[in-house]
C-alpha cells in the first residue's frame, strides 16, 4: 500500500510586494508568534486579527484583500479510504483537516475543511504542519464550496479538497518567538577541524552535487558529525547556522522537529533505479537537537512501488563513505 504524503502550501504566484502587517503583541489564546523584523504598529492590523498577532508577526494585505473567509482552525491528520492505484496498487492519500475554532470573516458552519496539501507550495504557509497547532485560513471559496463551508453538515471530501485556487494563505498562529527568530537563520558559519574545511559553499555544493561521492560528501559528513552531531542539546537556530533551512520539516505533535537534507539532491528529486542518495537528519526536540545522523540510501523499483533502502555498511566502505549517528 502507498502512503502519498503532504506538502507545504503555495501562495498564488503573481502578488505584488506589500508591506506585512503587524500584531500589537496581545493575544487570546490562539498563538504566540513573532518576527520583530516585520513589527508594524498595532493600529495597522485589521480589527479582527488585533490580539491575534504577535509584534512582528506578518501578513501580507495582499492576502487579506483576496480572502473573502477568514477562519482560525485546528490542524489534525488522518488518511481517506484506500483507493485502487491504476497497476493495482492501493493508494493511502493523507487528509490534512482542519477543525474551525473562531471564525474572523464570512460564513463557516463545517465541521471540518481539507485542504489538498500535495497541490500547494510555497511561502504563503507553514512549512511543516503541526498536529494540534492553531492556524490561520485565508481561504476565497467558490460559490459552490463557500455552501458547504456555511453548512453544519458540511463535508468536504477527498475530491473536493480546497487548493491553489481557494486558499490564499496559512499563518501558524502557534509558533513561538523563537520559532519565528529560528526560522529567519541561514546557513552562515564556516570552520575548520582535523584538516576538514566546512563553509556555506562546500555545503551547498554537497547538496546540489548530481551523485555522491567520497571525495565530496565523506568531508563533509566528518565535520558535520565532529560539530554537530556531536553536540547533543544545540538550539534550532545554532544549527541552521550551520546548515541553513532543510529541503523538508516535519512536525511530531508539538515538541518534536525534524529536518531533512538532501545529498545528491538530484538523485532525490529524480531518482533512478539503484541510484543513490544522501540524507542529514536532525531531530529536535523542545527545539533542542536530540537525534541525528548522516544515511545513504539506493532507490529500488518494483512494479507499483518506489523506495530507498539504507545502503549497507559493508558496500558503504567499498564506496569511501560512512554512517554517522547521534542519539542511536
Amino acid at each position: 500500500m502507498g502512503l502519498l504524503g503532504a506538502a507545504a502550501l503555495a501562495c498564488t504566484p503573481g502578488e505584488p510586494p506589500a508591506e506585512p502587517v503587524g500584531g500589537d503583541g496581545g493575544g487570546d489564546g490562539d498563538g504566540d508568534a513573532a518576527r520583530p523584523d516585520a513589527a508594524r504598529p498595532a493600529s495597522a492590523a485589521p480589527p479582527e486579527l488585533r490580539g491575534l498577532l504577535r509584534p512582528g508577526q506578518r501578513v501580507d494585505p495582499a492576502w487579506l484583500a483576496r480572502a473573502s473567509v477568514w477562519v482560525i482552525a485546528r490542524y489534525t491528520s488522518d488518511t481517506y479510504p484506500c483507493r485502487p492505484g491504476p497497476d493495482g496498487s492501493l493508494d493511502m492519500i493523507l487528509r490534512d483537516a482542519f477543525t474551525p475554532t473562531r471564525v474572523l470573516r464570512g460564513v463557516v458552519r463545517a465541521p471540518s475543511i481539507d485542504l489538498d496539501m500535495m497541490a500547494l507550495r510555497g511561502p504563503a504557509a507553514p512549512a511543516a504542519l503541526g498536529e494540534g497547532r492553531s492556524y490561520l485560513l485565508l481561504l476565497r471559496p467558490s460559490a459552490e464550496i463557500a455552501a458547504r463551508l456555511a453548512d453544519p453538515e458540511g463535508h468536504l471530501g477527498m475530491h473536493e479538497r480546497l487548493g491553489a485556487d481557494q486558499v490564499v494563505a496559512i499563518i501558524d498562529l502557534s509558533q513561538s518567538a523563537d520559532e519565528v527568530a529560528a526560522d529567519e537563520v541561514s546557513a552562515s558559519r564556516s570552520g575548520a577541524r582535523d584538516g576538514l574545511r566546512f563553509d556555506p559553499g562546500s555545503w551547498a555544493a554537497a547538496r546540489a552535487a548530481p551523485t555522491i561521492s567520497a571525495a565530496q560528501h565523506e568531508p563533509i559528513a566528518r565535520f558535520l558529525a565532529a560539530e554537530l552531531l556531536a553536540s547533543p542539546g544545540t538550539p534550532v537556530a545554532e544549527a541552521r547556522a550551520w546548515v541553513g533551512a532543510p529541503d523538508t520539516q516535519t512536525r511530531v505533535g508539538d515538541r518534536t522537529l525534524i529536518y531533512r537534507y538532501w545529498l545528491a539532491r538530484p538523485e532525490y528529486e529524480r531518482p533512478i533505479a539503484d541510484g543513490v542518495y544522501g540524507q542529514l537528519e536532525l531531530e529536535f526536540h523542545d527545539r533542542r537537537l536530540a537525534r541525528g545522523g548522516v544515511s545513504y540510501f539506493r532507490w529500488h523499483f518494483q512494479p507499483g512501488v518506489q523506495s530507498s533502502i539504507e545502503v549497507p555498511a559493508e558496500e558503504l566502505q567499498r564506496l569511501g563513505l560512512r554512517r554517522y549517528r547521534l542519539g542511536h
